[in-house]
């Protein structure tokens, strides 16, 4: 969390109005979504005893998250004295310190939190009050405070590079890829035709006479028609 210091610091002259200056220091650029701290001390030249702060803040750019009182301080709660108008960016708080105090010393806190970029001041206005033992003001107005808002940085996706997918097994020698034999389909019908007609060829062929067959068959044959005519003739003539 950043800090912004606040020195509100009281001289007291013996016989001119005393006066005080405000001291702030504010980071040159906030980001939105930053929470920033502004601490508001006091640094008296003589003892005081009670501490009005009433700031005003850019309601466009910040708004406030928590006011935190010092311990060592007493919060005056009244209304006059105390309140956070957000509507109208005021702050106001007033504390006593009891028996006095005459050293440096923080005070309160503002935690204000960056809503939106733009710009603008932080100021303590002229109703604040740093008051000694009789009641005097020994507090002057002081410089405002500078505010940038900038925007959050866009972040840039990184390109995502896929690591290569390891093998399963790893191995030194080549891969052969697998020749898948071709089966051919069975043609049943095809092949029973071709074993039919494979079958009756083989019939036929064994059914084929030779030549010499044939001539010995005809000789035998015509030998005897030729019995058989002469046989019948002398039948024939015995009869007659």
């Amino acid at each position: 969390m950043k800090k912004i210091l606040a020195l509100i610091s009281s001289f007291l002259l013996p016989v001119s109005l005393q006066a005080a200056t405000l001291v702030g220091e504010f980071p040159k650029e906030v980001t939105v979504g930053d929470r920033v701290e502004l601490q508001v001390q006091v640094q008296p030249d003589e003892e005081i005893y009670t501490v009005l702060a009433d700031l005003s803040f850019p309601t466009d750019i910040l708004d406030v998250v928590r006011v935190e009182g010092e311990k060592v301080w007493i919060p005056l709660t009244k209304e006059t004295y105390d309140a956070v108008d957000e509507a109208n960016g005021v702050v106001r708080k007033t504390y006593g310190y009891p028996g006095g105090i005459a050293t440096s010393t923080p005070v309160f806190s503002i935690v204000f939190q960056a809503t939106a970029e733009g710009g603008g001041t932080i100021s303590f206005t002229s109703k604040s009050n740093v008051l000694t033992a009789d009641g005097k003001d020994v507090f002057t107005t002081a410089p405002s405070v500078p505010v940038t808002v900038v925007a959050k940085p866009v972040p840039v996706a990184e390109p995502v590079t896929q690591a290569p997918t390891p093998p399963l097994f790893e191995t030194d020698e080549a891969i052969v890829p697998v020749q898948h034999a071709v089966v051919e389909p069975l043609d049943v019908v095809s092949n029973t035709n071709t074993l039919g007609r494979t079958q009756a060829a083989a019939a036929i062929n064994s059914l084929v006479i030779p030549p010499e067959a044939y001539l010995i068959g005809l000789l035998l044959l015509f030998s005897g028609i030729a019995i058989t005519g002469l046989v019948m003739v002398l039948r024939n003539k015995r009869r007659s």
